[in-house]
């Protein structure tokens, strides 16, 4: 059977990021060292076209019309630049995680083709000119949210507020042979070269950041297959799905003190079994259950898991079931036995169990009949 919130584990704001970008300690620390990794040459190559504003049928009524063409600069040596991005930081808040990022000193070159054209009688172009237009950004600061859930047992990230502020954007042009589409053409570079900026940096968060943050709550669940070492020497198999994720900020009513700025993740778990011992009789029943209430974490911990005894009972009986506690020790120890030892062997009648103890976090463990035989000549 499925063990409701076999494991719980309760990860604080320090877990999530503890301010130091110098030790690998944190989430905030690992996606700042490999999570965002932006390549401007990819994302915008040379030569590419990012905006364009084409004639309009009969001059659209007027006397005239103009036409030009944004692409990135066609040379790859152009300079094309940009510094970070940082994290600056990964917070804890109700529901979810707050973000802050960084990106500075983006330069981008531009290629433009301007052209225009007169529509009194007959069309004339009377000017075409192709020059370069320089983008510089000093900063860019992105505040946004990530709301943390779990859909059929499955943890999901998602970015839902995405929030980017510009500031220093420049646009270097010479307009003396653009007089005539100046201003469309300085305010298409800034807003062209914005937009394209905050795309690259959303999608690299949804696409990268996300995942990772979704990578690192499924970690905390058993993993799907446990081989025990000798002398057990069995393979046992594990399913786990999420069973809650609840996340509450600092200064937010969380109900529950150990959860204010911190994150609860729990998970429904059952381990199962290999095919049945040789020993181990047909009719045998399933392992002890008893139920639990959830765990109290305590607050001043940066890190907590808790186990339920129910899932550690029901691996005991799992590991029992599957011949694991049917030991042969001649097999196991070899020539560490004396030479007149034939055959030796330990049955474990029963499966182990372990049960509440003394006191507020006493354990006790309990094990049944144990048969040990020999045979020396």
């Amino acid at each position: 059977a499925t063990i409701s919130n076999a494991l719980v584990a309760r990860v604080s704001q320090s877990f999530v990021d503890d301010g130091n970008r110098e030790t690998l300690d944190d989430l905030a620390s690992i996606a700042q060292a490999g999570a965002l990794n932006i390549d401007l040459d990819t994302e915008i190559p040379a030569g590419t076209v990012l905006a364009e504003d084409p004639y309009l049928a009969d001059c659209g009524g007027a006397n005239g019309d103009t036409s030009y063409e944004l692409s990135r600069n066609p040379s790859p040596h152009a300079d094309l630049s940009m510094e970070g991005p940082w994290i600056h930081s990964l917070n804890i808040v109700d529901g979810g995680i707050e973000f802050q990022l960084s990106v500075d000193a983006i330069q981008v070159p531009l290629n433009v083709w301007a052209t225009a054209s007169t529509c009194v009688l007959f069309d004339v172009t009377w000017a075409d000119v192709e020059t370069t237009v320089d983008v510089g950004i000093q900063s860019v600061l992105v505040d946004g949210t990530f709301g943390v859930s779990y859909i059929d047992g499955e943890p999901t990230i998602s970015l839902d507020d995405f929030v980017a502020d510009f500031a220093g954007t420049e646009v270097d042009i010479d307009c003396g042979l653009l007089d005539f589409a100046c201003d469309a053409i300085t305010g298409a570079a800034r807003s062209t070269i914005e937009s394209k900026v905050e795309t690259i940096l959303q999608e690299k968060v949804r696409g990268e950041i996300a995942p990772m943050l979704e990578e690192a709550l499924a970690t905390f669940a058993p993993a799907p297959s446990i081989a025990l070492p000798a002398p057990l020497g069995v393979e046992l198999s594990a399913s786990a799905r999420f069973s809650q994720i609840e996340f509450c900020g600092a200064q937010d009513n969380c109900g529950d003190e150990a959860l204010r700025d911190a994150g609860i993740v729990g998970f429904d778990a059952q381990m199962i079994p290999g095919e049945r011992g040789e020993n181990v009789p047909a009719d045998v029943r399933g392992p002890i259950f008893r139920g639990a209430d959830l765990p109290q974490f305590n607050a001043d911990a940066d890190f907590g898991v808790a186990i339920s005894d129910d899932f550690i009972n029901q691996m005991f009986w799992a590991a029992w079931y599957s011949g694991a506690m049917d030991i042969d020790v001649v097999e196991q120890m070899g020539e560490a036995l004396p030479a007149a030892v034939e055959e030796a062997s330990v049955n474990v009648m029963s499966p182990p169990v372990v049960m509440p103890g003394t006191g507020a976090t006493g354990v006790m463990f309990g094990l049944g009949n144990v048969r040990v035989s020999a045979r020396v000549d």
